[in-house]
């Protein structure tokens, strides 16, 4: 009883120190990519105009940053990507019955071609 009780608490903390150095090898960017991930979607309002839904453009997981270009002086930004595709497969990854916009006639913003950079998972 004692010797099960004592294996039970061995692997406990072999599962604890596990989960604790996974995290402490996670970066600051890591870090706040996760927590801007778990609060805002992935995608922007615009669509695809081909599929009617946005595209994710799956970029290499140590991409860090995207260019986004609009017109007029200074619009040029540099954003940050925080999504990354997890394994499993979590299922789709736009609600069903959400409204997007086509893209204007007009774009003022790379941002308006439902094009949205995700990072991948291996």
């Amino acid at each position: 009883m004692k010797l099960s009780m004592l294996l039970v608490g061995l692997a406990a903390v072999g599962i604890a120190m596990t989960a604790i150095s996974s995290s402490a090898n996670a970066t600051i960017r890591d870090r706040i990519a996760y927590k801007f991930s778990t609060w805002y979607p992935w995608h922007g309002e615009h669509y695809y105009p081909d599929y009617r839904v946005p595209i994710a453009l799956v970029v290499p997981p140590t991409a860090g940053n995207t260019t986004e270009y609009a017109w007029g002086v200074g619009n040029t930004r540099i954003t940050p990507i925080y999504h990354q595709f997890m394994r499993p497969y979590p299922g789709d990854f736009v609600p069903p019955g959400t409204p997007f916009y086509p893209v204007p006639p007009w774009p003022s913003s790379t941002t308006q071609f439902g094009v949205h950079y995700i990072r991948g998972p291996w």
